[in-house]
């Protein structure tokens, strides 16, 4: 008799080392330490303005489904050489990309653009500019890619990742049955 009991206890043993999981989550830490690694982004609009982009803040807005981002920006004019600064805050959702297994931000969009340009009266029109190229830069930004020996792990359990979830734990990657 203690053999069967002995048997089943490692029978549950390896049953319990085969629980598939329900998704990945990327608490607000893991979110921050992720999105520090892809900043500063720099890029030129129309061969005019050269845009840095850094310090990222992220956090989430569970209640929201959205993950809000603080962000510094530098703007320098490559004709005039004129520099300003900014501070940006944007929230946004989130979407997982199979093609590369990645994290991507959606649905970008800028709640305050304040410019310091050390001068009185900074254009509001000049702020709605700046903050649409913002929108359009961090549009699509890869935060995470799954790595490759998590997928091969998922795979042998049979799921693969799907649709994302934003709640109070953080952005949740659901896993659902892989496609054969």
């Amino acid at each position: 008799m203690r053999w069967i009991a002995a048997l089943a206890l490692a029978l549950l043993a390896a049953c319990a080392s085969l629980v598939v999981p329900k998704s990945i989550t990327l608490d607000e830490p893991e979110l921050q330490r992720l999105v520090e690694r892809r900043f500063p982004q720099e890029r030129r609009f129309l061969e005019v303005l050269d845009v840095k982009v850094e310090t990222p803040r992220m956090g989430v807005l569970g209640e929201r489904h959205k993950v809000s981002t603080l962000l510094e920006v530098q703007v320098r004019e490559r004709l005039s050489g004129r520099q300003w600064h900014a501070r940006m805050a944007l929230e946004s959702a989130m979407r997982y990309e199979p093609a590369d297994q990645s994290l991507r931000l959606r649905d970008v969009r800028v709640n305050e653009f304040k410019v310091d340009d050390g001068r009185a009266g900074t254009s509001a029109q000049a702020e709605r500019v700046s903050a649409l190229l913002a929108e359009k830069m961090l549009e699509d930004l890869i935060i995470y890619r799954v790595p490759a020996e998590k997928l091969e792990q998922l795979r042998r359990l049979g799921v693969a990742p799907g649709t994302v979830s934003i709640t109070s734990r953080g952005v949740e990657i659901m896993l659902a049955a892989a496609a054969n």
